[in-house]
């Protein structure tokens, strides 16, 4: 059975169709494409949304784009070309939620300023990308607020150049949802000043590039936040006169390179995690209120192997007069302290952690190489120049010098354990300049300490040096020890300790009771 279907073409198409068929030619009948529309131009800085009702006044605003990119995928740039004129700010309280990908280029930093008068100023959702350059955001010239300043929920990537926020409660508020992170967030020559929030505050974002960010004037809250990372890297920015400068915590690999964290009323820089890699180069932590750089890796959750401990390297960076003391780093891997000036930290007579505090306990045995640094003029409660409490791993202090460090106790060197520390030794370095009161110079307590090819000089102290219990002692060995005061003797220790002196030049110094001597133990049994 044959079936025969019957329809009718339009006139315009017969001849041709038919003259195809004589010629034997191949027929293709095209639809009709629709043109592309260019990418929307703002020209307007009205707040009015009317793209989605035909756009009755023929302009093209801010909200009008958004709606036209969100609405056409073909559709991922929106550009400016406003009357120089038209120089108010841009309300953004009707430009939908960013839900596309989309690129934003504005006119300049000091010619277009985006605002809100109810919310955040702009919001990203629906893992969309977006990229932002050459704008100023203001969460309160619209009259109300302040506001959020960019809002980023579930987005791809987002790329932030050659901006400027102020008066906003958050700056950048960049979440994704969990459990892992994902996305990125990159920031470029970006500054965050007078917010009542966090300058930059980011959670659950796999990669965060900050080049060139600062914040500024927000004595409230974190100058910067970064929470659940896989890596971190913060370059040529600053924060300063924040609450606590740079916070990161949950956060694998974190890199700082030419960072400044200066006049933050509570911390200066702080990391908590306990896995990855910290590396800082050319950090200048100054005048904070509280400690100056702070790394707990023991607050890993889950639990980490020790083949996961956080490893630590500072390098060519100054770190001083920050109240709560310079450097404590606790339960980390591996250490490098190398070329840093750690001066004036801690408040005396009162509080501090000194220049260099290391914890740690027995599970989180540890490496620590500080070379070629100068750890002076610091304060700390138990300890003025470097001290370790339950610290298990070797400690080498090589090529630097250490002097006129002040502790309540009174000591510039206190090495302390109760869990059995391993091996602490200053080669080739100088100790001087200490006031140690009634206590010794340098204290060792349940940790072997070795003094090599180093010179003790010019401190005043009961002590220079002092031995404690039975897994502590001091050896000294190729020195020079000269020009000390020293009430009680050179060299004390305990019943169950010992100390060592070997080829060692032992000169000038002066001792104004008859009583002192060069070795005393004490009989106080330890």
């Amino acid at each position: 059975m044959t079936e025969r279907f019957h329809f009718r073409l339009p006139t315009q198409l017969v001849r041709p169709i038919a003259a195809a068929m004589v010629a034997g030619s191949v027929l293709v009948v095209a639809s009709p494409t629709r043109a592309v529309d260019p990418p929307p131009v703002v020209d307007s800085t009205s707040a009015v949304l009317d793209a989605d009702v035909g756009d009755p006044d023929g302009l093209t605003t801010l909200a009008d784009a958004v709606w036209l990119t969100n609405t056409d995928e073909a559709l991922d740039t929106i550009t400016f070309d406003l009357d120089p004129a038209d120089a108010g700010p841009i309300d953004t309280v009707n430009v939908p939620t960013i839900t596309e990908d989309l690129e934003i280029v504005g006119p300049g930093r000091s010619r277009l300023t985006f605002t809100s008068s109810t919310d955040s100023v702009l919001t990203v959702d629906n893992d969309a990308d977006i990229s932002l350059s050459d704008i100023a955001v203001d969460g309160a010239a619209a009259g109300s607020g302040p506001f959020n300043g960019i809002l980023l929920t579930t987005f791809g990537s987002a790329v932030f150049e050659r901006v400027d926020l102020t008066n906003t409660v958050t700056g950048f508020d960049v979440n994704q949802p969990g459990p892992d992170p994902v996305g990125s967030f990159t920031a470029t020559d970006v500054t965050v000043s007078q917010a009542t929030g966090p300058g930059v505050s980011t959670f659950n974002v796999a990669e965060v590039v900050l080049d060139g960010v600062e914040v500024t004037d927000a004595p409230a809250s974190t100058g910067i936040r970064v929470e659940n990372a896989t890596e971190v890297s913060v370059t040529e920015g600053s924060a300063t006169d924040t609450l606590d400068g740079l916070l990161v915590d949950g956060v694998g690999d974190v890199m700082l390179a030419d960072f400044a964290s200066v006049d933050n009323a509570q911390r200066g820089i702080v990391i908590t995690s306990g896995y990855g890699t910290s590396t800082f180069s050319g950090v200048t932590v100054s005048g904070n209120g509280g400690i100056g750089i702070g790394i707990d890796a023991t607050s890993a959750s889950p639990p980490v192997g020790l083949d996961d401990l956080r490893d630590v390297s500072i390098t060519d960076s100054t770190i001083s007069a920050n109240d709560g003391g310079g450097v404590s780093i606790e339960g980390a891997g591996v250490i490098a302290l190398t070329r840093l000036e750690i001066t004036r930290n801690g408040v005396a007579p009162s509080s501090g952690l000194g220049g260099v505090y290391l914890g740690s306990d027995s599970l989180d045995p540890s490496e620590v190489v500080i070379s070629e640094s100068i750890i002076s003029d610091n304060f700390g409660d138990n300890g003025g120049g470097v001290t370790t409490s339950n610290h298990d791993g070797d400690v080498t202090i090589s090529s630097s010098t250490i002097s006129g460090n002040q502790a309540s106790d009174g000591k510039a060197l206190r090495i302390a354990t109760t869990g059995g520390g391993g091996l602490v030794e200053v080669v080739r370095s100088e100790i001087s300049g200490h006031t140690a009161g009634v206590a010794p110079v340098v204290y060792a307590d349940g940790v072997p300490v070795h003094i090599i090819e180093s010179n003790v000089t010019g401190n005043a102290a009961a002590a220079l040096f002092e031995a404690r219990s039975s897994d502590g002692g001091i050896t000294v060995r190729d020195s020079t020890i000269t020009r000390n005061s020293f009430d009680d003797a050179i060299f004390q220790n305990g019943e169950f300790s010992f100390v060592e002196v070997f080829e060692t030049t032992v000169t000038e110094n002066t001792a104004p009771a008859a009583s002192a001597g060069v070795f005393r133990r004490a009989l106080d049994g330890g």
